[in-house]
């Protein structure tokens, strides 16, 4: 009986998939661009507006993977927004590091070698850093540690805390996507890269007017 029981309950959740589940269609897109190592790496459309244009990268962490890659591929300049003081590190050291090629191959962590970026072609004006919390107002925010202390990311939003103000936690500046739009020179956005730990959830809902694509 119990074993009926059980075969009944499967074929009901199968019969529900097949009912009431998306349909969800996949294609194959031939311009599809891969730039970083396959963990942290990140994946858009290949366009020629992106050459020589002006990319912003929220969330660079101690892998600043596509942001590098970005800015050689495309001869474009990105603006790497991360205030935390180990992403601001890494940032300056590739930035002295410009001009020299890569002798170690990525690893497959949140952390890479700064001898795995290739940092040949690549001027000192294509890398910017910005460091602010990209977020959907201008002013301060906390920025909350993650309950494993081996990660470097912060988050916002302290999702995975349970939102308990727990454990470590910083002040930092932050600035709306609106201001920032405005603010870039030449004016206009190609691409916006999110990797801000749940804040994007704050920082979407800003994006439909500007007509940026995104990658989150």
């Amino acid at each position: 009986m119990r074993k009926l029981l059980n075969l009944t309950a499967k074929l009901s959740r199968s019969l529900k998939r097949l009912l009431f589940s998306p349909r969800i269609k996949t294609f194959h897109a031939p311009n599809l661009v891969s730039l970083g190592p396959t963990y942290g790496g990140w994946r858009f459309l290949d366009d020629p507006s992106l050459h020589g244009c002006c990319i912003v990268s929220a969330g660079l962490d101690e892998d600043g993977s596509f942001d590098v890659e970005f800015a050689r591929r495309y001869k474009a300049r990105v603006c790497s927004h991360d205030p935390t003081l180990r992403a601001i590190a890494r940032l300056e050291l590739l930035v002295r590091r410009l001009g020299k090629s890569d002798t170690a191959a990525y690893l497959s962590t949140g952390s890479q070698p700064y001898k795995a970026y290739e940092l040949t072609r690549i001027a000192e004006s294509q890398i910017e850093l910005v460091p602010d919390a990209l977020t959907n107002r201008d002013g301060i925010v906390l920025l909350h540690a993650l309950p494993d202390p081996h990660h470097v990311s912060y988050s916002t939003l302290n999702f995975q805390n349970s939102y308990a103000r727990t454990g470590k936690w910083i002040e930092v500046p932050s600035i709306d996507v609106a201001s920032l739009f405005q603010s870039i020179t030449p004016p206009g956005i190609t691409l916006l890269k999110l990797g801000i730990e749940g804040a994007e959830t704050l920082v979407v809902p800003r994006l439909p007017a500007s007509g940026v694509p995104s990658l989150d």
